[in-house]
């Protein structure tokens, strides 16, 4: 386990209760296995295990979500550059699993991190794999997305300090060279780096939300937030 400060511990063993929707465990290998027999439609070499008219009803939306995400019956259903995606993922105390599966393209991917929570690593490990492998089917250039590097000093001292109000407000810190974005609702700290001239974050808890800082704030994805002055009270 780790923590946002440094502190590492071992993980819990204890079980939740709530089994099968959490804490159950796998192997890459049975993943892989679990994919291939998605990919089959149910059909193995000793016979079905399910229907196919099962699994596609478990990879149909059962519920309208606008503007989040859409559940099948054990599945996310979603499209990637306009190619069918089903998958799930999940974290459990020292882990984190991304598995997906483009079932019109038989591909598949299962991405493991021995970290929990590290879940917007694995995604971003998946669709960086789908879209290799769609794109050599497709004969294009193998491209990967440009890598990020560290905030200058000089660019990290000027923005740290508090942006926006409410549920929208943010403090932006800079400790042992890494510039963190600090979600004051919900407490989810997100790492900042640069991108050409652009800062975007990329860490273990999130990646892709770009960061620009305006002459009296920053703009967080489509949000404007003006700096908030901050006043020290005395304890006298």
């Amino acid at each position: 386990m780790w923590t946002y400060y440094g502190l590492k511990f071992d993980a819990s063993t204890f079980q939740l209760g709530m089994a099968p929707a959490g804490r159950m465990y796998s192997t890459v290998t049975d993943l892989g296995h679990f994919l291939s027999v998605l990919m089959a439609r149910g059909q193995t070499g000793n016979g079905a295990l399910l229907q196919r008219k099962t699994i596609e009803e478990m990879w149909s939306p059962q519920f309208p979500n606008p503007g989040g995400r859409v559940f099948g019956l054990g599945f996310i259903v979603r499209s990637a550059d306009g190619h069918r995606l089903v998958g799930h993922g999940g974290a459990i105390y020292g882990f984190a699993t991304t598995l997906d599966l483009l079932p019109d393209d038989k591909v598949g991917v299962v991405v493991t991190a021995t970290k929990d929570a590290l879940n917007a690593v694995t995604e971003r490990i998946e669709e960086e794999t789908l879209k290799l492998v769609l794109d050599h089917r497709a004969g294009k250039p193998l491209t990967l997305s440009p890598a990020t590097s560290a905030v200058s000093a000089e660019i990290a001292r000027a923005l740290v300090g508090r942006y926006g109000t409410g549920d929208d407000a943010v403090d932006i810190t800079y400790l042992d060279g890494r510039v963190n974005l600090l979600k004051l609702a919900g407490g989810e700290q997100l790492e900042l780096r640069q991108l050409g001239d652009n800062l975007i974050v990329d860490g273990a808890t999130g990646y892709g939300i770009k960061v620009t800082p305006t002459p009296d704030g920053i703009r967080v994805g489509s949000k404007t937030l003006t700096k908030v002055p901050c006043f020290r009270r005395s304890l006298t």
